[in-house]
């Protein structure tokens, strides 16, 4: 006789194995009914007319849509990434900024036979014109003041240099001057643009040779009250307008007064003597006030000082803070290479334009010499010269445009400004200037020459300027989001609460019904 195993009686078929570890769609619903935490689901499970059951559930379905419409407002302003600025007023020692100061005269006249041959002969000869237009009895001993500067025009060694005036158009005649007059008012401002593009062609050693000495210009500087004569936080920038120009910095100090006491304050002996008749246009400096480590952009962001004055000069720092992306594009300090300077958006520019100079017109460009040496300029590669060269450089120059080019020169992430606030007076007095002159002695064979001029050239011939901050308070200026990432995440929590209900936890549940229904048609595919 056969005996049956008991495992044969109580295990079950297979088909019936299926039915029970297979659960059932409906089943997974009714059982999230008893325990959901959405509102209106254990409604509909439980009610037992129909109409109840379609209104709950058109009630849930209109919340469930308002509610994503709500979430894709809340997404649609948290991506648009809105920002605002808020100022706050903080009080500190400030880091005391770094003060360019230019001569307005490119070149010593003494010093010319140093100077090109080129330059010499334009000097002599425009000198020569303006002595004679100085020298004039009346307006009308000299026939045509044109023809006084005629060679300007006329002369073949500066033909290659017309182009430049060509290219760039000025004000209409008609504006400034009638058909009858006979000066023509930016002939002296041709010969002054001509000189500048014969020194930009001369090496830097030269142009610093001919050009104005620290020790001659400073006769006075005090920093804090503590003198600062010793120069050696001065640094020496040859430009083509202001010739040498000399940045005092002093890393390690910061102003802990407010007001003169705790400010720069300079004399400058200006060597008007050494002016150049009919090309220096003016009397007087160049400052440029900038944060330590920036390059000086003498022209574009310098203050003109006239001689014989005191320019008092009152600071007000203001540090800006930006939040880069995705809020906006901006630069860190040291994310691109600019040797020993500092990010600036203006430097950007300047070395994008010298690039592209450089890639256009095979050659650089001499103005900025201070610059080139970020670009790496080859050894081989020369300066722009000749009438090729030269426009092809200027109208690189005329036509840039940051927007257009590839650069990616966006504003600091950080940065500081200075608003200033200028006011100037006559100075020095007669006596003043006389006991100056004594200082300048001390260092000068021309002694009995200057202190043979009159009061009023005398008086002339000297600038103080006084740099500090008016207060020790500074502002602030930093962006903020307007909508913060955690800010959405509490307007989204909220949202899902109002419309249906739901927290955190009541989340995971759907999570774990999904989980469910996914495992249950992967297992129905399988079979």
């Amino acid at each position: 006789m056969k005996v049956t195993p008991v495992e044969e009686f109580t295990k079950p078929p297979k088909e019936e194995m299926t039915k029970v570890k297979k659960p059932k769609f409906r089943k997974i619903f009714s059982r999230y009914a008893d325990i959901a935490s959405l509102n209106g689901v254990a409604i509909i499970k439980d009610s037992k007319s129909p109409i109840v059951k379609a209104i709950w559930a058109f009630l849930l379905l209109a919340a469930i849509g308002a509610m994503i419409y709500h979430l894709y407002s809340l997404f649609t302003k948290f991506f648009q990434y809105e920002k605002h600025a808020e100022i706050d007023m903080s009080f500190s020692n400030l880091p005391f900024p770094a003060v360019t100061i230019c001569n307005a005269n490119i070149m010593r006249f003494s010093k010319q036979d140093l100077a090109s041959a080129e330059i010499q002969d334009l000097v002599e000869k425009v000198s020569t014109s303006y002595k004679q237009i100085v020298d004039a009895n009346d307006y009308n001993s000299i026939s045509d003041f044109d023809s006084a500067l005629d060679f300007l025009d006329n002369s073949s060694q500066y033909e290659d240099q017309e182009y430049f005036y060509d290219d760039y158009p000025t004000v209409d005649d008609s504006v400034t001057q009638s058909e009858d007059d006979e000066v023509d008012a930016s002939i002296f401002s041709k010969a002054e643009s001509q000189f500048q593009e014969l020194f930009s062609q001369m090496d830097v050693e030269t142009q610093r040779k001919v050009g104005h000495t620290l020790e001659d210009l400073i006769v006075q500087c005090t920093i804090g009250r503590k003198p600062c004569r010793n120069f050696k936080n001065f640094t020496v920038t040859t430009t083509s307008s202001f010739g040498n120009c000399y940045t005092i910095e002093y890393k390690n100090y910061t102003a802990s007064k407010n007001g003169p006491d705790g400010g720069l304050e300079l004399v400058l002996f200006l060597e008007l003597d050494e002016y150049l008749p009919g090309i220096t246009g003016g009397k007087g400096a160049q400052i440029v006030i900038h944060p330590q480590g920036s390059y000086p952009f003498v022209e574009e962001e310098g203050i003109p000082i006239a001689a014989g004055s005191q320019t008092i000069i009152s600071l007000k720092q203001i540090q800006i803070e930006r939040l880069g992306d995705p809020y906006n594009k901006c630069t860190n300090n040291g994310d691109q290479d600019f040797g020993t300077y500092s990010y600036t958006r203006s430097l950007c520019q300047k070395k994008c334009a010298l690039s592209i100079i450089i890639q256009n017109c095979s050659c650089y460009d001499k103005d900025f010499k201070g610059l080139n040496s970020l670009l790496n300029v080859s050894s081989t590669l020369k300066a722009c010269s000749g009438s090729e060269q030269t426009k092809c450089r200027l109208n690189v120059t005329k036509n840039y445009k940051d927007e257009d080019s590839t650069c990616n020169c966006n504003n600091p992430c950080s940065e500081s400004i200075y608003d200033k606030s200028i006011s100037t007076k006559q100075w020095p007095s007669k006596a003043m200037a006389r006991s100056l002159i004594k200082e300048v002695c001390n260092k000068s064979d021309r002694c009995d020459e200057l202190w043979g001029l009159n009061s009023e050239d005398l008086q002339e011939n000297f600038v103080k300027l006084n740099i500090y901050f008016q207060d020790l308070n500074f502002e602030k200026r930093a962006e903020q989001p307007n909508y913060e990432l955690f800010q959405l995440l509490s307007d989204f929590g909220g949202t899902i609460g109002l419309w249906i209900g739901l927290s955190i936890l009541a989340i995971f549940e759907l999570f774990d019904v999904l989980f469910q229904l996914v495992h249950c048609v992967i297992c129905g595919r399988r079979k």
